[in-house]
């Protein structure tokens, strides 16, 4: 799928194209957090919340939208085309319960610096997103052997009601980004310490 064109608005100005919003993202990631409260029950309660991360061993991710949503690169460059995965956090028009994943590539012509593909994603892609999973994040070099063939990069994430407004009981949970390096490889996604609801699975873009 080819990336956003630049719209020069008919003068010489270029007009940065708007990103499109996750929701009518169908290639994404979906965490949904939620409340109970255990004085109650366990009954749930409705509110945004805060969330911080993601944080890693050799990753620094990029702020996008005055801190709306992060890159992280799966590469070393920053040209354009680089690929990278997005993070949405909470907001008022994405969810305010709901932190999405998205996968981009570099486009200085986008209102937030990066494409995100909506439907799937191309070979080069892909590639890239392997040889991610299966670098050593301490020593920033791919693994050298096959074994095990499950290998995984874990985004960590805290996070908080912004209602009940109680740091000291946030969540922390793990997005796993897991390779099977077998004959074939396949690469799932796995979402660990959710919540109340516990922990949850969603494939690659689903």
């Amino acid at each position: 799928m080819a990336a956003a064109a630049p719209n020069t608005g008919g003068g010489n100005q270029v007009v940065l194209s708007p990103n499109i919003s996750p929701l009518n993202i169908a290639f994404k990631g979906t965490v949904q957090l939620s409340t109970v409260d255990q004085n109650n029950n366990n009954s749930p309660i409705s509110e945004g919340y805060n969330v911080t991360g993601p944080t890693s061993p050799g990753m620094t991710p990029l702020v996008l939208a005055g801190g709306e949503k992060v890159a992280i690169p799966l590469t070393t460059s920053s040209a354009a085309g680089a690929p990278y995965l997005k993070i949405h956090y909470p907001t008022s028009t994405n969810g305010l319960n709901k932190v999405y994943i998205t996968y981009c590539v570099s486009n200085a012509f986008m209102a937030d610096g990066f494409y995100d593909y909506t439907t799937g994603v191309p070979t080069s892609y892909m590639n890239a997103l392997r040889n991610w999973i299966n670098t050593n994040p301490a020593t920033g070099q791919p693994y050298t052997n096959n074994s095990p063939t499950l290998r995984v990069r874990s985004l960590k994430f805290v996070g908080y009601g912004s209602s009940t407004n109680k740091p000291a009981n946030a969540v922390t949970f793990f997005i796993n980004i897991q390779g099977t390096f077998a004959a074939s490889f396949n690469v799932d996604t796995e979402v660990v310490g959710v919540g109340s609801g516990g922990p949850g699975n969603f494939s690659l873009g689903g």
